[in-house]
């Protein structure tokens, strides 16, 4: 029965460090459309260089978010301060850093208001309980929330 013990969230893990590892590793491969987008939009306008900085900042703050994820399913304790700053970081950066994510929703607002609104509640979806189990992890005394 062990096995069975937090499997809903040892599955998220997975699948959020497969998508953010992704997320990760298309803003360097040449053929991906986030690094194309930067590319060619840096040609035109030398401030999205800095939005790429941003973004490349945002994307490795998420993958960090796999260890308060992993240290939570497995008992670990973490009222470290540094869990605290990375938490807000996080926050910080997920606002600013995500152009690429904003443009496409609005160019899919645009288009199609429907779309525009599944398109941010899938990110919501995603990145939404990476949130809450940090949050826990950080700021709660209790931090094995997940077992009981």
């Amino acid at each position: 029965m062990k096995i069975a013990q937090n499997l809903g969230w040892k599955i998220y893990l997975a699948f959020f460090f497969v998508i953010a590892l992704g997320n990760f590793c298309n803003l360097f491969f040449p053929d991906s459309p986030s690094y194309i987008f930067y590319h060619v939009f840096m040609s035109f306008h030398a401030l999205t260089g800095f939005f790429y900085f941003l973004n490349i900042v945002s994307a490795i703050l998420t993958l960090l978010t796999i260890a308060p994820i992993f240290f939570t399913i497995y008992g670990k304790k973490g009222r470290s301060i540094i869990w605290r700053y990375l938490f807000w970081l996080r926050a910080v950066f997920d606002i600013f850093g995500r152009y690429y994510e904003f443009v496409t929703f609005k160019s899919f607002w645009k288009d199609e208001a429907g779309l525009g609104l599944a398109y941010l509640a899938s990110l919501l979806l995603l990145l939404g309980p990476s949130y809450w189990i940090w949050f826990k992890f950080s700021f709660r005394k209790n931090s094995r929330l997940l077992t009981r």
